[in-house]
């Protein structure tokens, strides 16, 4: 760990022998706008309006209050298997009224929540370098800057913003997070995340062949959360990680991309999408748009980024990534069926990328098929 002094000079370049960096706000902004990669997870110390505001209970009432019939994702930190749970059964074994360790266990871990506590978020979501894959999301979609009447699928828009809630012992297995960079705020409670940042070629290659069964060991490194806290795991830094609970928490955060680091972006994006065991979340429906998105936005703002003088063929560069990822689609004409098709050798499932079954579920126009749904 490496506590960046407040006044450090600009232009000294970040130890890369430490493991993660802890930054007050004013001074890792004065190094995001002169244009530095970040490559080491970021702790970003920032006061927030809202502090201490967000209680265990307070959250729990939300969640049975505004959907009471509904059900939500948990993980058994046990086994590690993930079970849909109704609301009001989780309610129960959570807030205490018909709690045990045996079901606290089976539900100790909230995987798939929407962005249900609407916290501050942290200053560094409204760096424009850090807005890009929010942008290239309203592109894709075709908004308009008014309201929206309607929504097409998509699953992008909620990996923007997101909750975590989990409760003691609760562990997420070793991953990779499936659109690469991320920041999370913890609300309450403390939370330990544990990267693996130097990962030899032979480590990555056993973990894509054992996936969330494979252990960093020794080369884990701890970062413990706490409240306010703000983590970045930086776009275009592929970063293994796992995640232990401490005790009860709430973390919100959200993926984000970043106009600096395109060409790293790229690469990780495609070795996640060709080694999916890696992930804890299946490739985007959307990703093709974004990427198409992307390509557009390039082209009107190439001239405006600073990268484009650091990195040698730059263009060239992002052109060679959008076009690696688009030759993952398969052409299997009726669904994957074949033992050779790239998405069944890669446990990954069809996009509009697969050029000859390229509707998306819930799409009007075309047919579903049984190897685009999870």
């Amino acid at each position: 760990m490496y506590d960046v002094p407040i006044d450090t000079n600009l232009a000294l370049a970040l130890p890369l022998n430490a493991d993660v960096w802890y930054m007050q706000w004013n001074t890792f902004r004065k190094r995001a706008d002169a244009g530095e990669i970040f490559s080491r997870p970021v702790v970003i110390k920032q006061k927030f309006q809202d502090s201490g505001m967000y209680e265990l209970q307070d959250y729990l009432a939300l969640l049975k209050e505004r959907y009471p019939h509904q059900a939500l994702d948990v993980q058994d930190s046990g086994s590690g298997r993930c079970l849909n749970v109704k609301i009001q059964d989780f309610w129960a074994a959570t807030s205490g009224n018909e709690s045990s360790p045996g079901k606290l266990a089976r539900m100790s871990n909230a995987i798939n929540l929407r962005k249900i506590a609407n916290a501050d978020a942290p200053l560094l979501t409204r760096l424009k370098r850090f807005r890009l894959l929010e942008t290239l999301f309203d592109r894709a979609s075709n908004l308009t800057p008014g309201k929206r009447s309607y929504r097409d699928a998509d699953d992008i828009s909620d990996c923007l913003g997101f909750d975590l809630l989990g409760f003691r012992g609760a562990f997420t297995r070793p991953h990779v997070d499936a659109l690469m960079g991320t920041w999370i705020r913890c609300l309450f409670g403390t939370k330990a995340w544990i990267f693996a940042p130097n990962m030899s070629e032979g480590d990555w290659h056993d973990f894509t062949r054992d996936g969330p069964s494979w252990s960093p060991a020794e080369k884990g490194r701890v970062v413990v959360m706490e409240r306010d806290d703000v983590l970045l795991t930086p776009p275009g830094t592929l970063m293994l990680h796992t995640v232990f609970t401490l005790e009860p928490s709430l973390m919100e955060g959200g993926m984000l991309w970043d106009e600096c680091n395109i060409p790293s972006l790229l690469d990780e994006l495609l070795w996640v999408a060709q080694n999916q065991i890696c992930t804890n979340e299946a490739i985007a429906y959307q990703l093709p748009s974004i990427v198409d998105a992307l390509e557009g936005w390039l082209q009107e703002n190439v001239s405006l980024s600073s990268a484009v003088e650091s990195i040698p063929d730059y263009v060239a560069c992002v052109q060679r990534g959008i076009r690696s990822l688009r030759d993952l689609g398969c052409k299997c004409a009726n669904g994957c069926v074949s033992s050779r098709c790239q998405c069944i050798v890669q446990s990954r499932r069809c996009t509009a990328w697969c050029l000859k079954h390229p509707a998306l579920p819930g799409s009007i126009n075309g047919r579903d098929h049984d190897c685009m749904i999870e």
